[in-house]
């Protein structure tokens, strides 16, 4: 009988890295309850699942407290924000009955947020790109004339936002559609942030910490991200330097964050310098890399919350893990026309990806879906891809041009 026999509800299971928490989970004897609003999710036809509750959209402590009653849950882990806010805003009501990654409402709210995220950069002396809030698209020729072209477009909160602009009409059909489809951000006073665009590699930073602590940690370099300019990794490989280990270790400390995190970084190429991009206050979708590379978050964390020993040396991971999503890869070949190059890497054994011979229905069942939504959103996001390759003039050209003539 295996040791780690408590009963974990993991929140947001339509995630596509909610999967590997629930195969890691599982294959350590854990018993698992996956929990999400919607219907039908991968993690569900996983031959991991064992049993799946669907949760109110707008699920609050007591709802979540029944659940958690009902199924004899010791242990709560949620994979993406929604559920770690909801356990933040319910902490005091949930925290008697079943342990979980608790954090003050306060701390998630600024690390959840891109702009109070920005000011925390500040205070701890990290470098971030030039971000201005833009409050009206009348703003767009201030912001342009304050930050220059090419410009960064994203969401204070939300995740997958990032747009590129290069021209003030551009910037100001941006600014205006946000503000038009967001009113309830609007209200609030999340005003979407514009920034300069730093032009070199994404790199994250993740941990493990126990109150600030840190337990485990992991770095990673990306390799093909989405939108080949800058997005979410397609494929990474395992990173190591004590500059990114110290900047990211800093967030961890100072929240005194209880859980995992990641924080996102680009490397300019210019300088070599660290940029601060966005601290995710929850489990990353590049989860996969960190696993296969001998970290095993979903895991550590749940032995932390349990206080069972975590036996892991922080920082002893592979220095030559590469990992890729094949639906995210797929998107990038097709972006940066490189499909003989997304053929030929099945042949690499040295590059591991997300379709698991021994549990194939929820990789197919996301490689289907990420297919299908696949052509509107990557029109959207490469629209300053095109415009790269139409000029025929890379940015860093542009970029260090800039450089040499503010010096």
């Amino acid at each position: 009988m295996s040791p780690f026999a408590e009963r974990v509800l993991v929140l947001d299971a339509h995630l596509r890295h909610a999967v590997a928490i629930v195969r890691s989970l599982r294959k350590q004897g854990a018993s698992v309850v996956s929990a999400s609003a919607h219907r039908r999710f991968p993690a569900k036809y996983s031959r991991y699942r064992q049993e799946t509750v669907l949760l109110g959209s707008d699920a609050g402590g007591t709802e979540l407290l029944r659940i958690i009653e009902d199924h004899h849950i010791d242990v709560v882990i949620a994979a993406g924000l929604p559920g770690n806010e909801l356990l933040c805003l319910h902490r005091q009501q949930l925290e008697p009955h079943v342990r979980a990654p608790f954090n003050d409402l306060e701390t998630y709210q600024c690390l959840s947020n891109k702009d109070a995220t920005g000011l925390l950069a500040d205070s701890l002396g990290v470098r971030r790109p030039a971000t201005r809030q833009a409050r009206d698209p009348q703003d767009a020729v201030q912001l342009a004339e304050e930050l220059c072209f090419p410009l960064v477009f994203k969401s204070p909160i939300d995740q997958g936002t990032v747009r590129y602009a290069t021209d003030v009409e551009e910037l100001r059909r941006l600014i205006a559609s946000f503000i038009r489809d967001n009113p309830a951000l609007i209200d609030r006073g999340a005003y979407p942030l514009v920034q300069e665009y730093i032009d070199g590699i994404g790199h994250g930073f993740y941990g493990l910490a126990d109150h600030g602590q840190l337990q485990a940690y992991f770095m990673h370099r990306r390799l093909h991200e989405v939108p080949p300019t800058g997005g979410p990794s397609a494929m990474a490989m395992s990173y190591r330097d004590p500059k990114l280990l110290e900047l990211g270790a800093r967030f961890f400390s100072e929240a005194s964050w209880h859980g995992v995190a990641m924080v996102e970084f680009k490397r300019r190429r210019l300088d070599g310098e660290y940029y601060l991009i966005e601290v995710n206050p929850k489990f990353w979708g590049s989860l996969d890399l960190s696993i296969s590379a001998g970290v095993d978050f979903p895991f550590l964390l749940y032995k932390l919350l349990i206080g069972a020993p975590l036996d892991v040396i922080p920082g002893a991971y592979r220095d030559d893990a590469i990992f890729r999503w094949l639906t995210m890869d797929l998107a990038y070949a097709v972006s940066a026309h490189r499909l003989r190059g997304y053929v030929r890497s099945f042949a690499d054994d040295r590059i591991a990806h997300d379709f698991d011979r021994t549990d194939m229905l929820p990789t197919a069942m996301l490689f289907a879906s990420g297919i299908s939504r696949m052509a509107a959103p990557m029109r959207k996001q490469m629209s300053w891809h095109r415009h790269r390759q139409r000029h025929d003039k890379p940015i860093v050209q542009t970029l260090a041009k800039r450089q040499r003539s503010a010096t």
